[in-house]
Order: structure tokens, then C-alpha cells, then sequence
């Protein structure tokens, strides 16, 4: 709150960071690609039913620690 962009920038620079936070953001890896903005409720139980949240944790972590690791 207190540092304006510029500031970010130039200390992400300097801790030699900022090219690791301008590759595409994990939290897009997680994001569905036609994310739904009004569901139903019913909708959305039915839907939740089939999901495998293990796999699903496994896959996010996963592709969150080969995207962090990657050259």
C-alpha cells in the first residue's frame, strides 16, 4: 500500500525476482478457461459432486512447482 508500482518494480529487480513474477501467473494454471460469473447453486452441487479434489490439489501444486522451477 504504501509503494507505488515503480517502487515494486525496482525492488523485485534488485532481489532479482521480477522475472519470476512476469511469466504467467500460477493462479492462471488454476483458473478454469470459461469461468462461469452467475451459477446456479444447484448447478454448481451437481458439478461438485464428480470432482476429485485430491487430484486436483496434486495437479495444482504440481504445476505450480514446474512453473516456479522452470528456466
Amino acid at each position: 500500500i504504501a509503494m507505488d508500482k515503480e517502487d515494486i518494480v525496482r525492488i523485485a529487480r534488485d532481489i532479482g525476482t521480477f522475472d519470476l513474477s512476469t511469466r504467467p501467473g500460477v493462479c492462471c494454471m488454476m483458473a478454469p478457461p470459461k469461468p462461469a460469473t452467475q451459477a446456479r447453486a444447484d448447478t454448481i452441487s451437481r458439478q461438485e459432486e464428480g470432482l476429485d479434489v485430491g487430484d486436483i490439489v496434486s495437479k495444482s501444486i504440481f504445476g505450480m512447482v514446474t512453473h516456479v522451477l522452470a528456466p
